[in-house]
């Protein structure tokens, strides 16, 4: 949150910061709530821990605080992690007598106050029924803790402050320690293996969450760390064999769909971002599309040889290759074939034109997987749209999964990692049809043409099917650029903020997934969508009168500057736009204008007009948009 936090509000303050005579007095830091979101999940990373699902130890829907730990994800889903090694502060033990303090957690339980909680970057506090207000901060490596505990009328106080020496799952090897009562002095003991290593670990939460959003900003406000991110991937490649698509410390998450780091290293190969070794990268990519892994839920890809020669993952897949959970045949089938649209940039970026083709082919089996005929109905009511990705056997017959299955309309929960989690991840196949971010000129002319497109796509944001607190989500609302109507993407990015981004503590839809939700919400409002694994930013006005990158490579400043900026955001629609005082009619441009600098002007209006909406002003595309 605090990078993140740190630019959105940054973004927030600029007005106001004009206005100021001197900017010596100006701190950021006091614009940024922590506590944004934490209804469903926090961001801190020494904070209290809470019950539930508290993935990041503080979520604001709770009642009780067990302990206070050290460390924590930021933002992601699934069942809580880390929170090792708790403490915990008691103002007294009844009757003075320590032996009669509670300590399993269940039972030391105390209430939190409400509106008690107060957070800022490097900073939590909260107040708790039992008398003690605790206060912590951190460093990069550390944290510190305060416990102050209320006078108690009548009572003896001997506060006690409680370490637990366990591993997280609590259940195997226990520590010690011990305290020198004349110096107060503590030692400690604890089991050590060396295979533990140096103490230091390569940690992804999930790529398949990140590669959207995350990874493509820091590429434009950090891109040294995103040189050491893809560095740390190709190390994971060649001491475990694969690129990771979710990893912990030394533990192997699951692969959600795709080889998605194949679109991250295209993304940074495309944009030049320094420091790696690229013939490394390049080989980690094609082992990713030619060598199936033998547990591929948790790296690679599963169902190669079906890949290779059908052209698409089938329902009924026969993998005798690798082990994996045989399910999301839709999903992965689009992701697969996106990732080896990445792989072919690189290759022809490289100079290997053989592969180049052969992946460049590959990229287009997210086609075979459409049934021209499929029909879609909520509650009985036929949309009207007909043709939807669908679920494909062996022999090439037709399986079936409702289109609005996996939406919040149907079924929203069921399509996980779960053996029976069905044919889409964590989306309906209505949303999964528009997934051809490489080839959107064949998938406009699939659908029915820019204008039937325009209607699918309002469809899917206006009818519900769409949930914008999943990643997936995201292109969707900037894929009005492709059909000709770039005003609608405008219109449809500020009805999503601040209707499901906003400053409440609910103000995350979904949990931020280490920065995904928080990058969307800073990028929409930079009013440059980049779509990964593509050197194509889509143009939308900036929330701002303008917005300054200065690029840590070249050390040259692009600013994004709107002309008849409308702060009620009424005039959201851009007329004419110029590039260093040239006129500028394409909808999207490159990473060149973050590398080279400049000034892009956008001129805007209440209504939509003709700019960008031209076939030539439209994003690349493999195949003609006509």
């Amino acid at each position: 949150m605090g990078l993140l936090g740190g630019i959105v509000t940054a973004l927030y303050a600029s007005n106001a910061i004009a206005t100021k005579d001197s900017l010596d007095d100006f701190d950021v830091l006091k614009y940024v709530d922590p506590l944004i979101g934490t209804a469903n999940g926090g961001m801190a990373k020494a904070v209290a821990d809470t019950t539930g699902e508290n993935q990041a130890g503080f979520a604001y829907d709770t009642k009780v605080v067990t302990g206070f730990s050290h460390m924590h994800d930021s933002g992601t889903g699934g069942s809580p992690s880390m929170g090792n090694f708790p403490i915990f502060a008691q103002g007294n033990c009844p009757h003075d007598d320590i032996k009669q303090c509670k300590w399993q957690q269940s039972d030391r339980a105390a209430a939190w106050e409400q509106k008690s909680p107060e957070a800022r970057p490097g900073y939590f506090s909260i107040s708790l029924a039992n008398g003690v207000h605790a206060e912590m901060t951190t460093t990069n490596r550390s944290a510190l803790y305060r416990f102050t505990f209320s006078e108690t009328s009548g009572e003896s106080l001997s506060p006690v402050v409680l370490l637990d020496l366990m591993d997280l799952p609590q259940s195997r090897i226990s520590g010690s320690a011990d305290v020198d009562q004349s110096t107060g002095r503590i030692t400690a003991s604890g089991t050590f293996s060396p295979s533990f290593g140096i103490g230091s670990y390569k940690s992804w939460l999930s790529i398949w969450d990140s590669f959207r959003s995350i990874h493509p900003l820091l590429t434009l406000v950090d891109p040294f760390s995103q040189s050491l991110m893809m560095r740390s991937l190709i190390d994971t490649y060649r001491h475990e064999g694969y690129l990771p698509d979710c990893r912990m410390s030394l533990c192997k998450g699951f692969t959600q769909g795709g080889s998605n780091a194949d679109v991250v290293m295209a993304d940074a190969y495309l944009k030049k971002v320094p420091g790696i070794d690229w013939d490394t990268a390049y080989e980690a990519v094609v082992k990713d599309a030619e060598e199936e892994p033998q547990n591929w839920d948790v790296e690679g890809r599963g169902g190669l040889r079906s890949w290779k020669n059908l052209g698409y993952i089938p329902f009924d897949d026969y993998d005798p290759d690798g082990e994996g959970t045989h399910t999301r045949s839709i999903s992965r089938t689009v992701e697969y074939a996106y990732n080896d649209f990445c792989i072919a940039e690189m290759a022809q970026g490289m100079g290997h034109q053989s592969d180049f083709e052969k992946y460049r082919k590959r990229s287009e089996n997210w086609a075979h997987m459409f049934k021209p005929d499929q029909k879609s109905s909520i509650k009985g009511v036929d949309t009207n749209f007909t043709g939807f990705l669908q679920p494909r056997y062996t022999n090439g017959t037709w399986g079936y999964q409702d289109p609005i299955f996996c939406s919040p309309l149907l079924n929203f929960t069921s399509c996980y990692l779960n053996p029976d989690g069905h044919e889409t991840y964590e989306g309906s196949a209505w949303m999964y049809t528009f997934y051809a971010p490489h080839d959107m000129g064949a998938l406009i002319k699939t659908l029915g043409g820019a204008n039937s497109f325009t209607s699918r796509l309002s469809y899917l944001h206006d009818s519900g099917l769409l949930y914008v607190g999943d990643e997936q989500a995201f292109l969707p609302v900037y894929q009005f650029h492709y059909s000709g109507r770039p005003g609608l993407s405008a219109k449809q990015s500020h009805f999503y903020i601040p209707s499901q981004f906003n400053t409440t503590v609910n103000g995350i839809a979904g949990n931020d997934d280490s920065g995904a939700m928080g990058s969307f919400v800073v990028l929409s409002m930079m009013g440059l969508w980049p779509v990964p694994g593509q050197d194509v930013y889509l143009i939308t006005p900036p929330y701002f009168n303008e917005v300054s990158i200065r690029n840590a490579l070249t050390g040259k400043v692009a600013t994004i500057r709107n002309i008849n900026f409308d702060p009620s955001y009424k005039s959201i629609y851009i007329q004419s736009a110029k590039w260093n005082d040239k006129p500028w009619t394409n909808n999207w441009i490159t990473h060149d204008f973050f590398a080279d600098g400049g000034i892009l002007e956008l001129v805007l209006g209440p209504k939509e007009s003709v700019w960008g909406t031209h076939v030539q002003d439209l994003p690349p595309s493999l195949s003609d948009y006509h």
